[in-house]
């Protein structure tokens, strides 16, 4: 593998792994949101939608390779053969 192939491939990990860090500190404000108190029941509703969506993401972008493989792996996979 080249360098720069390396480098981009590096640089996508971290972006993933930033994402991922974002989200779950998204998370962890939402619970400790929902745990100080004083919020109506829609409010409490709202927030568990909210981190239902976030946990769909933070699947999607940790397993992104797995649910959308790139078409580029797909192509050297089949030139490569069996």
């Amino acid at each position: 593998m080249n360098l720069i192939a390396r480098v981009g491939e590096l640089a996508g990990i971290f972006q993933q792994k930033m994402a991922q860090n974002e989200i779950e500190e998204m998370l962890d404000h939402l619970r400790r949101i929902k745990s100080g108190g004083n919020l109506i029941r829609v409010k409490i509703g709202k927030i568990e939608i909210l981190e239902m969506v976030l946990r769909v993401f933070r699947t999607f972008v940790k397993y992104h390779h797995v649910l959308l493989p790139d078409p580029l792996d797909k192509l050297i996979e089949n030139a490569n053969g069996p």
